[in-house]
């Protein structure tokens, strides 16, 4: 009997679109609550669409070819390579969110480095949003989360378990899941008033994912070659808390893994603690800002200051 569902597969589709879509809602959210002119938003968002088509359309063929040709040859790819290259994309990702994470209280007006940067300036503070720069960040995010898709299913080619006949329905359900949970986060961004506490909520998710993708990042570099660093610990072995299980695959986008290493460990420990520690030298920096005096409120001081001096004796 063909098997139609696989757990697995349906974790896998699950994760990298919800990882896609929390980067997508994030990416949309900054250019609905920006203030622009309707021209300029839909300018901007449209910007987003094409490059997440583009991306995933590129990622699509080239999973296609490269499973046509597996599954034809019957060859597997050297480890080494695929690790490496997984590696280098997850920590160049890892860059580029966590740039994104301290970028958004900064386009919100929360973070300021000087008095008016609470209204950003468009050709300075919101170099990432222009189309050419919008357009790479979306695509290179994009194009790796459903590129991920294909390298988690290449075993799967390999072995020759259905997986034509399992990859639909099982992709179907794993994109709903997606779908519903990234709906949630999105609806929840819009609904929320303060900005403050949407930079807060956009900044912590965008910088748990930059932590958990260069935690992972490294895991992956570190699998090339022959040296690895022991086992640090290890969560219950079970299938509910496995990568490919639904507790474990959710967790999975933040840097979970069941029996993480000691260098994949202190590469999340210290990437949380870089993390954390940048937003808190750009919080402690506003708050500098907000405590120097405003130019007018300087001169009467002054003023005051000067007529003292008149009145001391010579």
């Amino acid at each position: 009997m063909v098997k139609l569902f696989s757990l697995p597969i349906c974790m896998i589709f699950a994760r990298e679109f919800l990882e896609a879509g929390i980067i997508m809602t994030q990416f949309r959210t900054i250019a609905l609550r920006m203030g622009w002119d309707e021209e300029r938003t839909n300018k901007t968002l449209r910007v987003i669409n094409i490059a997440a088509a583009a991306a995933s359309g590129v990622a699509f063929v080239m999973i296609v070819i490269l499973a046509i040709c597996l599954d034809v040859a019957g060859q597997d790819m050297n480890k080494d390579t695929s690790w490496l290259v997984e590696g280098l994309s997850k920590l160049v990702a890892s860059v580029c969110l966590a740039q994104f994470s301290l970028k958004i209280p900064k386009w919100l007006g929360v973070y300021m480095k000087k008095k008016g940067d609470s209204e950003p300036d468009p050709e300075k503070d919101l170099a990432m949003l222009a189309p050419k720069s919008l357009f790479f960040n979306v695509s290179w995010n994009l194009w790796r989360e459903m590129a991920e898709i294909g390298v988690f299913l290449l075993p799967y080619f390999l072995k020759g378990d259905d997986l034509y006949a399992q990859v639909p329905i099982s992709a179907i359900v794993g994109i709903v899941v997606a779908t519903l949970l990234g709906g949630l986060i999105y609806r929840g961004n819009q609904k929320t008033e303060s900005k403050h506490w949407l930079a807060f909520w956009m900044a912590l998710v965008m910088g748990a994912l930059a932590v958990g993708l260069f935690s992972s990042g490294v895991g992956y570099c570190e699998k090339v070659g022959e040296w690895h660093s022991a086992e640090a610990f290890r969560f219950p072995d079970d299938k509910f808390w496995s990568t490919t299980g639904v507790g474990g695959g959710f967790f999975y986008v933040f840097g979970y893994h069941q029996h993480p290493s000691v260098l994949r460990t202190i590469a999340w420990w210290s990437a949380a603690a870089g993390m954390c520690g940048l937003h808190y030298f750009a919080w402690w920096k506003t708050q500098q800002v907000l405590n120097e005096p405003d130019d007018m409120d300087d001169k009467p001081a002054k003023t005051e200051m000067a007529a003292k001096a008149d009145q001391v004796p010579v």
